[in-house]
């Protein structure tokens, strides 16, 4: 579940439609959004929680990288996943395509956001990290999200970075329907569960 109804503060105009609602960050480990990613198959949603650290959040989450902005803010939403680990959320990231959908929801709304482009980097190359990526110090006009993993797959040799803008349509409404919604979420939860399940069991203790 994602945590208790966030305090939503201001945001620069989107035109007609009004600003976004924008959610505080939550404390770290805390759950505060689902993110669903129909390229990755049509049941596929996981849990966000605030946070990076490899040894709580991302073992049974995505995690939001500390100081990136919240979804439906100017600036850069960042997310972290691992995968071939841990439920490998982010399994699939190479095979986003562009104008893929990746829908967010938070206590507040959803947030439609559209797949642009992949790059790759160095560990170091924390520059994706910024309000406008790659361009520490200018300030941010648009709604960006990246998502990030390791690369190649079973190596931490370099990163995996998906560029995503935000889609803004007026709406805070659920794009799915309602039935199909909680079907898809039912589904995708009890796998999401068994996995998290199978990377915790402690194999050494049962091994004698």
């Amino acid at each position: 579940d994602p945590s208790a109804t966030p305090s939503p503060s201001s945001g620069p105009s989107t035109g007609g439609f009004g600003d976004p609602v924008v959610s505080s960050a939550s404390s770290v480990n805390t759950r505060f959004a689902t993110i669903y990613v129909p390229r990755f198959g049509d049941d596929y949603v996981r849990t966000i929680a605030e946070g990076v650290s490899a040894g709580t959040v991302l073992k049974t989450n995505i995690g939001h990288y500390p100081g990136t902005q919240m979804p439906g803010e100017v600036g850069n939403f960042a997310l972290a996943g691992h995968r071939t680990t841990y439920g490998a959320p982010f399994n699939r990231i190479a095979d986003l395509r562009v104008g893929d959908e990746i829908i967010i929801q938070t206590a507040d709304g959803w947030y439609t956001y559209v797949f642009r482009s992949l790059e790759y980097v160095l560990p170091t190359g924390v520059g994706v990290l910024d309000e406008v990526p790659q361009n520490a110090g200018l300030a941010p006009t648009e709604r960006v999200m990246t998502m990030t993993s390791c690369n190649p797959l079973l190596s931490a040799a370099e990163r995996i970075i998906a560029s995503i803008r935000r889609r803004y349509d007026g709406s805070r409404r659920n794009p799915f329907d309602e039935a199909e919604c909680g079907r898809h979420y039912a589904r995708a939860m009890a796998s999401w569960s068994a996995l998290v399940a199978w990377n915790s069991f402690d194999w050494h203790a049962q091994s004698g």
